[in-house]
């Protein structure tokens, strides 16, 4: 059975679910038995005629058939591993033939259900070391179970794929034909893309060959909105996606994305404000093909950003991003980059201590352990975050923000509603923090201890690293 007859019968089923079953369909064990067969397809014959000969209402009918396509709990037909290979394997033609269009179909943004065991089964097939470096449930809910968008952005992500083999994967269940389609497309999707992209070209250079000759007349000449230049030729013009369509010569709309591009913008707004946008294909025809395919760089990074993935890294020298095992050294993938990074200077990979660490760069090591000593120094607001550090007075707090006037002690560093939480001067309540101490006590021996704590953890890390600490942490 080819995939498009598998297609076919894939809708006949949805009919099924969408359509109200008339009284007809179940008067006689004849029509029971048909209807049954298209919606549990892989159902045992026998079976479906004992259910079809047992089930006398319509009512009954209905939970039975929904109960089983929940449960997935019937004895199905038999089929060997390799019968299961052939009913998808087909050409592109082929496939294409059942569904036409499909990077519309398999990246529609609506919900997946019914093969969410499955879907996950074929991302550990696919990508053998995903389950030790990210969550697949939650990768999966976050796409809507869409299949081809997990596996696009785990392309991306420069994670290895392993070509799918059914003799080496247990699934959890009949898978449906629409996964079946989807993992099909997944597999083959690059020579899917290349037969549409040919086909289109092709078409194309038809369609221009076949095309009649157009004398030139006044009225094909359009004016440019922006600059006001009759343009005689309409394919020198770009259109924005608004209800009004504006024209705009393709000059206009050049140096506009470029200036936009510039800005670290991915999107194109109408060059007059009308609330419509360029479209990336009219982009792509005006832009440089250098400067296309890194504005292509910046909005996939947009959208990984966007997926909020914990772990990721991103090369210094491209927009190649990865979640990065625990190593020194960051190995770029990107055929047109490949560059090796230093993780702590994010610099290209160097030998011996990293370059922020070295004797020769004291500075940077001394700025490192200031800012622990400072840490240790300055207070923060538990409120609003802002910093502060205490001159003179007492240890109840209140912040100067006047936004915020929360109250916090300055020893213990939390919330304060009064002075019922100091030991005021002469008092026996020792628990309690002081309500006045000593400076030096307070600041200068925390901050000291906060720095020869700094220093010696970067000498252990660093044992080729030479610093004076007693030109950097006070005595």
């Amino acid at each position: 059975m080819s995939l498009n007859r598998l297609s076919m019968r894939h809708k006949e089923k949805e009919n099924v679910k969408t359509n109200p079953i008339s009284r007809s369909q179940f008067d006689d064990v004849e029509s029971k038995l048909s209807l049954l067969s298209i919606v549990l397809s892989d159902a045992q014959p026998e079976y479906l005629m004992k259910q079809s000969q047992r089930i006398s209402s319509q009512e009954e009918l209905l939970t039975f058939i929904s109960q089983s396509l929940e449960s997935h709990n019937y004895p199905k037909l038999e089929l060997e591993d390799t019968k299961i290979m052939e009913q998808f394997e087909c050409t592109v033609e082929e496939f294409l033939m059942g569904i036409p269009d499909p990077v519309k179909e398999f990246s529609d943004s609506y919900i997946r259900t019914g093969y969410e065991e499955n879907a996950e089964i074929y991302l550990k097939s696919r990508y053998q070391n995903l389950a030790l470096c990210m969550d697949i449930k939650e990768l999966l809910m976050t796409h809507k179970y869409n299949l081809t968008k997990v596996c696009q952005q785990l392309d991306f992500l420069g994670m290895k794929a392993n070509p799918y083999n059914l003799d080496c994967v247990q699934l959890h269940h009949s898978p449906s034909v629409f996964f079946h389609q989807e993992v099909w497309y997944i597999e083959h999707k690059e020579e899917v893309l290349n037969f549409l992209k040919s086909a289109i070209e092709a078409a194309r250079v038809e369609a221009e060959l076949n095309r009649p000759p157009t004398p030139p007349s006044v009225e094909e000449i359009f004016e440019c909105e922006i600059c006001r230049n009759d343009i005689e030729d309409y394919a020198e013009l770009g259109t924005c996606d608004g209800p009004a369509g504006h024209l705009f010569c393709n000059d206009c709309v050049r140096r506009s994305a470029e200036i936009k591009f510039a800005e670290g913008g991915i999107t194109f707004p109408c060059l007059i404000n009308c609330g419509g946008y360029i479209p990336l294909q009219i982009i792509k025809e005006v832009m440089k093909s250098e400067m296309y395919e890194k504005l292509m760089d910046n909005i996939q990074e947009a959208e990984i950003k966007a997926a909020d993935m914990p772990g990721i890294e991103y090369c210094p020298f491209c927009h190649y991003a990865i979640i990065c095992p625990e190593t020194d050294i960051f190995c770029c993938e990107r055929p047109s980059c490949m560059k090796r990074s230093c993780r702590i200077c994010w610099k290209e990979e160097h030998a011996g201590i990293c370059a922020l660490l070295k004797e020769e760069d004291e500075e940077t090591a001394r700025h490192l352990i200031e800012e622990k000593m400072t840490e240790a120094l300055v207070r923060k607001c538990y409120k609003c975050n802002t910093p502060f550090i205490k001159e003179v007075g007492c240890n109840k707090m209140i912040c100067a923000n006047d936004n915020c006037k929360a109250m916090m002690c300055y020893l213990c560093r939390q919330p304060v509603k009064d002075y019922t939480h100091f030991n005021g001067q002469g008092g026996d309540n020792y628990d309690r923090c002081e309500l006045f101490s000593d400076e030096a006590a307070v600041h200068d021996r925390p901050v000291a201890a906060s720095g020869q704590q700094a220093f010696e953890q970067l000498v252990a890390n660093n044992p080729g690293l030479n610093l004076d600490k007693d030109k950097i942490i006070p005595k």
